[in-house]
């Protein structure tokens, strides 16, 4: 009993630190110490060193030293490589959901669109924390379900599970915490893009749906590149000294 109450309580823990990092609560190339993350969860430095043990077989943490972890910080060049294979992958999805996606789904979408431009002031900023706020956590909720719906639309399991692998891990965690930086007008250029999609695929254009698509994810990448780049303004090092 008491072996499966530590392997709950280090799932646990390397939960709660992969969400963290996720947030962009912990950064990338950040330095996490056992003893104070053993502090801040009220624990001993053995489950720590089993969470960030498991955190680095998931590629979110590197642990070059005995006694602290670093959050993994993949290259500028890793980031941007990834957006464009996933920029392609995404555009055939978006292709092939005109043939997979049904009226009744486009309207769902559209709804979901027209919802959060409701929300969003022309002139709101926000933006540039270090955690997400509320409003960019729904924001990234609203962003995954949008994707998943257009790629279950697809319905190519090897093609959504390429795209899924291309986005976990390092570069995931580097996306996630890159929506701190969305504010009311970028999140509304998302939005009209994602309407362009809508279009194509209502209209059963299949051609114009891909390039609709691509356009949208270059944007993100884009995004997230910009604001990666400005991580040296926060004084986080990297693990290799640069990016």
């Amino acid at each position: 009993m008491a072996v499966r109450h530590s392997i709950k309580l280090i799932e646990e823990i390397a939960d709660q630190i992969k969400a963290k990092i996720l947030s962009g609560s912990y950064l990338p190339g950040e330095r996490l110490k056992q003893e104070r993350l053993a502090e801040e969860f009220g624990v001993s430095r053995t489950p720590i060193r089993e969470a960030l043990s498991r955190l680095e077989a998931q590629g979110l943490v590197s642990q070059p030293l005995r006694r602290s972890a670093v959050v993994t910080k993949p290259s500028l060049r890793d980031v941007a490589e990834s957006f464009q294979v996933r920029a392609e992958l995404e555009g055939l999805t978006a292709r092939l959901a005109v043939d997979g996606m049904s009226d009744v789904d486009v309207t769902r979408l559209r709804t979901m669109v027209d919802k959060w431009r409701t929300k969003l002031e022309p002139a709101a900023s926000g933006g540039g924390g270090r955690a997400l706020s509320g409003r960019q956590r729904a924001w990234r909720r609203f962003e995954a379900d949008f994707h998943a719906a257009v790629s279950l639309a697809a319905g190519n399991r090897n093609l959504d599970r390429v795209i899924q692998d291309l986005m976990s891990g390092a570069v995931g965690a580097v996306v996630t915490a890159s929506v701190s930086g969305m504010d009311g007008p970028r999140m509304q250029d998302h939005l009209e893009r994602h309407s362009a999609i809508l279009d194509a695929i209502q209209n059963r254009n299949p051609e114009g749906a891909r390039a609709a698509m691509v356009a949208d994810v270059e944007a993100m990448g884009a995004h997230v590149l910009k604001w990666y780049q400005n991580m040296d303004a926060l004084g986080i090092p990297s693990q290799n000294g640069s990016f």
